[in-house]
Parts: C-alpha cells; sequence; structure tokens
C-alpha cells in the first residue's frame, strides 16, 4: 500500500498489518488531500520470493483512490455568543465572545441575502479576548450577517444571525 500528497507528489509506503487489517502513514498534513493505492501479490508469489529478487511481476494492478481529505480536528468550537451589532456612518460595528476552548482558532464574518448557505465570506478575527470588537463595511443594499467559529482544520460551528443592516 502506498500514499501520496495530491496530486502528484511521490509515493511514499504504508506499513500495513494484515492480520488486523490497519494501515499506518507518518504525519499527514492537515487539511491537504492524498491519494491511495493498493496491490496484492497474486497466488503463486509469496514476500519471500520477493525478498529473494525472483520474478515480482505477478502483482494485481493498482486500485487508487484519489483526492482524500485529511482533517485532523474533526470537532468544532462553540459558536461565538453576540453581544452587540450596531451601525456607524457606512460600518457595521460588533462585538462578541468567541469560544476559547482548545478547538478554537478564529471565527469569521459573512453576509449574504438570503440564507446562511449563500452567504458570502467577509473576513477572518483571529482575536483570543474574552470579547473581540471588529468592524465591516456595509453593502449598498440590506444584507443579513453572520458570525462563525472555526477550528485550525477548518471544521466551522453552526452560524449566529447578527440582522440585517
Amino acid at each position: 500500500m502506498q500514499f501520496r500528497l495530491s496530486p502528484d507528489g511521490p509515493w511514499s509506503n504504508a506499513e500495513v498489518n494484515q492480520d488486523n487489517a490497519y494501515f499506518r502513514t507518518p504525519d499527514l498534513a492537515d487539511g491537504r488531500a492524498y491519494d491511495l493505492r493498493a496491490r496484492r501479490f497474486l497466488s503463486g508469489l509469496s514476500a519471500l520470493n520477493w525478498q529473494q529478487g525472483r520474478d515480482v511481476t505477478r502483482f494485481s494492478p493498482w486500485t487508487e483512490v484519489t483526492g482524500i481529505g485529511i482533517i485532523a480536528d474533526e470537532t468544532p468550537p462553540d459558536p461565538p455568543e453576540l453581544v452587540a451589532a450596531t451601525v456607524s456612518g457606512n460600518r457595521l460595528e460588533i462585538t462578541f465572545r468567541p469560544d476559547l476552548g482548545a478547538n478554537y482558532k478564529q471565527t469569521g464574518i459573512g453576509r449574504g441575502t438570503g440564507s446562511f448557505a449563500g452567504a458570502s465570506f467577509i473576513r477572518w478575527c483571529y482575536d483570543l479576548a474574552s470579547s473581540v470588537e471588529a468592524s465591516v463595511a456595509l453593502g449598498d443594499t440590506p444584507q443579513r450577517y453572520w458570525l462563525r467559529s472555526g477550528n485550525g482544520s477548518g471544521v466551522s460551528s453552526a452560524p449566529v444571525d447578527i440582522g440585517t443592516y
């Protein structure tokens, strides 16, 4: 069994334990995609023959799986708590409390005219204070704004509706 960084990294061997049906790799990069391929010896060819340099053309073809995403931390932080949102000139001033637990890295601000699913990302806030103040320029027309926190692997909390401004 072999693995590589997608799409064209060099192939590396993975440690395979056929008795317990698992394989092990060195540390993989969080948030990156990898390819995996495997093949087996065909009957009549033992590992000993292969180690002794005998005919090794009796392998099955490679079976390959590409684009496997690596996520080191699947646990999202808790959603941020909205404290206040006010308009000052042409800017929306937001105060929130992020979840400062072990899974917290950042809080993002998004906006859109419909549901959160169609919102556009505006910016990240990386502040680790217990209360964070952020500001974004208002759009030309009223839009709805959301907060959403994320961990270091890009796994996000549920969105928090700030309101329409």
